[in-house]
C-alpha cells in the first residue's frame, strides 16, 4: 500500500479498524502515509474474547514512513497481535514512487530491498489449493510489474514501463529499474549505474511531436539563412562543380562548357581521354539554360 505521502501529517492513515475487526494482515507493505500506522474506532479491534470469534493478527509486515507517530502498537493493549513486523520507518526501497502521470511509478522492490529477504507468513491452514501464490518477497510485486500494459496506471502514464527484471540476479545497484549492464552500455547518453537517474535521463527524451517541432524549426533556420551556416553561397550555387565541371556561370553573353571525356577498351576500366569543349555560345546576357541532347542513341 502506497499512501498520500510520508511527510504531511494528519492525512491518510495506513489502516483504520472498526466493528471489532478480527481480520489478519500478512506479508504486506505500507509506506508513505501522512497519517498514523493503525487507527481504530472505539469498537475497532477484535480480541477473541466472547462474543468476538477471534483476535486481529498482523504479522510479517513492513511498515514504511508515516507522518504521525500516534498509531496503535502491535501487541499493545487494544491493538492487533502479531510477530515479525518491521519497525515503523523501514524503507522498503521500491524502484520508484510517483503520484502523477510522469512515468515514475514502479512498485517493485529493488535488489537491495528488505522485502526480498524478510520473513514471510505461510498460507492459512485449510486454504483452497492454488488460492494463494507462494512468493519470496513481501508485498504485491517481485521482479514482474504485472500492472504494465493493461491497468489504468499503465495506460494513463503513471508507470515507468521499464522491462521486467525477470530475475533477482539482474544487478541494479542504484535501484532505478534499469540494470547496471544497460546503464554502463549507455553512459554516453547520461546513464550512471551508481545514480538513480531514470527520471532525469529519460525525462530528456522527446515525443514524436516534440521531435518534429524541433526538426522543423532547425530546417527553417537553415533554409532561411544558408550563408549563416557556412553552406553554399550565392556564387557557389551559380557555379556548381563536381570532379569535372558540369555547370558554369555565364560571363556576360559568352558561355563555354567543358565536359571531361574518358575512354575504355573493354568497358571495365576507364582512363581520361581529354576534355570536350562546347562553345562559346552567345546567349541572353541575363539568364539562359543549356542541356546536352543525344538523339537516336543505340
Amino acid at each position: 500500500f502506497i499512501g498520500d505521502s510520508g511527510s504531511i501529517g494528519g492525512g491518510n492513515s495506513g489502516i483504520f479498524l472498526d466493528d471489532y475487526f478480527a481480520g489478519q494482515l500478512h506479508n504486506s507493505v505500507l509506506h508513505q502515509f501522512s497519517g498514523a500506522t493503525i487507527l481504530k474506532a472505539s469498537d475497532g479491534v477484535g480480541n477473541g474474547v466472547a462474543p468476538q470469534p477471534m483476535a486481529s493478527v498482523f504479522s510479517n509486515n513492513t511498515w514504511g514512513t508515516f507522518g504521525l507517530s500516534t498509531g496503535l502498537v502491535i501487541n499493545a493493549a487494544g491493538a492487533p497481535t502479531g510477530t515479525g513486523n518491521s519497525a515503523t520507518g523501514t524503507d522498503p526501497l521500491l524502484v520508484g514512487i510517483s503520484r502523477t502521470a510522469n512515468g515514475g511509478l514502479d512498485p517493485r522492490p529493488n535488489l537491495a530491498s528488505p522485502l526480498r529477504s524478510s520473513t514471510l507468513s505461510a498460507a492459512p491452514v485449510g486454504a483452497p489449493v492454488g488460492f494463494f501464490e507462494t512468493t519470496t518477497y513481501r508485498g504485491a510485486f517481485g521482479d514482474t510489474n504485472w500492472l504494465n500494459g493493461w491497468s489504468y496506471l499503465s495506460k494513463a502514464g503513471y508507470l515507468t514501463g521499464y522491462p521486467d527484471a525477470g530475475s533477482g540476479s539482474v544487478a541494479d545497484a542504484d535501484g532505478d529499474g534499469i540494470s547496471d549492464a544497460v546503464e554502463n552500455a549507455n553512459s554516453s547518453l547520461g546513464f550512471n549505474s551508481g545514480v538513480n537517474d531514470a527520471s532525469s535521463v529519460l525525462g530528456t527524451l522527446k515525443t514524436t511531436a516534440e521531435f518534429t517541432a524541433n526538426f522543423t524549426a532547425g530546417q527553417t533556420s537553415v533554409t532561411s539563412n544558408p550563408n549563416g551556416f557556412s553552406l553554399y553561397n550565392t556564387a557557389d550555387i551559380l557555379d556548381l562543380r563536381t570532379v569535372g565541371q558540369t555547370t558554369v556561370q555565364k560571363v556576360g553573353s559568352n558561355v563555354t562548357l567543358t565536359v571531361p571525356v574518358e575512354k575504355s577498351t573493354g568497358l571495365n576500366t576507364w582512363a581520361p581521354a581529354g576534355n570536350m569543349t562546347l562553345g562559346p555560345f552567345t546567349g541572353d546576357p541575363d539568364k539562359e539554360f543549356y542541356r546536352l541532347k543525344v538523339t537516336g542513341a543505340n
